[in-house]
């Protein structure tokens, strides 16, 4: 009994030596693994140090690359808005040459190329720019300018609409879109358009003039007359913006017949843009009217020599 102990006890003994001997061993492989990995001179660890700083290289590279990217970017919408197209359309292609992908950069070409009157280039790009990013109202925008600038109406009206759809607080949209409708000859579609845009923002003026010339179209005068008061009410100190109010206005009371409120606007609107012969040569018109020769003289020879060819006849 005592000998079948001992016989146990080495068995034991030896198994738990081997066992020992076995988690040493493992442990030795794994730490002469991870030494020869660190030690210096390696070669396997050369390269994950390398592989890191390719990592980190790269990562400092695109950063510098987006940097300088947003710096062009910046330069070529400075360019725009100096109307230098020709620098806008340099620093475009630049950032191209860096990021074929960059919608914002066949935006600035395609503006560029609009303002250099290439209708067809500006569409490309601007095309381009909506395929790499669709959701970019102002670029639609942008596109349905091109559109009515070239008489393409209808393919305007479905750039101003996806404007919208993205957009629809932007204002202009409804009134570019009440325009070509007005410019096919859908007066009521036009009227709704404009009528939403008042909607959105109550005190738009332009929205009241473009309504205005809806009624004149429609021949109802006096509806006319008080949308275009309703505009220069709106901006009584905006120069620029109610010159053709008063001028439409003035067209109106003459096709009512009431001259004196006619000459009143029509002197307004010359006062305002002086070189405007279509103003000058109205009013000229009701001078001969009302039998004042000399003051009809004058604003017919001063309109002919803008360019209005009509003035010529009515001055003999």
């Amino acid at each position: 009994m005592a000998d079948e102990n001992k016989r146990w006890g080495a068995a034991i003994y030896y198994g738990l030596c081997g066992f020992v001997l076995f988690l040493m061993v493992v442990w030795a492989t794994s730490h002469e693994t991870i030494y020869k990995i660190m030690r210096p001179g390696n070669e396997p660890a050369r390269g994950y140090r390398t592989e890191s700083r390719q990592i980190k290289q790269r990562d400092e590279t695109k950063q510098l690359k987006n940097t300088l990217i947003r710096m062009l970017l910046r330069d070529a919408r400075m360019a725009l808005i100096a109307r230098d197209y020709e620098k806008a359309r340099d620093l475009a292609e630049q950032i191209l040459q860096a990021d074929a992908r960059n919608a914002s950069a066949y935006q600035v070409r395609g503006v560029a190329y609009w303002g250099q009157k290439k209708p067809e280039q500006a569409l490309e790009n601007l095309s381009k720019s909506i395929q790499l990013n669709p959701k970019s109202s102002t670029v639609y925008m942008q596109r349905a300018a091109v559109y009515i600038g070239t008489q393409k109406y209808e393919q305007a009206i479905l750039d101003l609409s996806k404007t919208i759809e993205l957009r629809p607080s932007m204002i202009e949209a409804y009134i570019g879109r009440g325009n070509c409708y007005r410019w096919l000859g859908n007066l009521d579609k036009a009227l709704q358009n404009y009528r939403l845009a008042i909607k959105r923002s109550p005190d738009y003026a332009q929205a009241y003039y473009e309504i205005g010339n809806v009624y004149t179209a429609k021949k109802e005068y006096n509806q006319a007359i008080q949308e275009f008061s309703k505009a220069i009410e709106l901006q009584p100190n905006k120069a620029t913006d109610i010159f053709m109010p008063h001028m439409q206005r003035g067209l109106a009371f003459l096709k009512i017949n009431r001259l004196d409120r006619a000459v009143e606007d029509l002197s307004k609107a010359i006062e305002l843009q002086p070189t405007n012969g279509l103003a000058l040569y109205y009013r000229g018109t009701i001078y001969k009217q009302q039998g004042q020769g000399k003051l009809a003289k004058q604003d017919f020879h001063k309109a002919g020599s803008l360019g209005v060819s009509a003035a010529y006849q009515q001055d003999d």
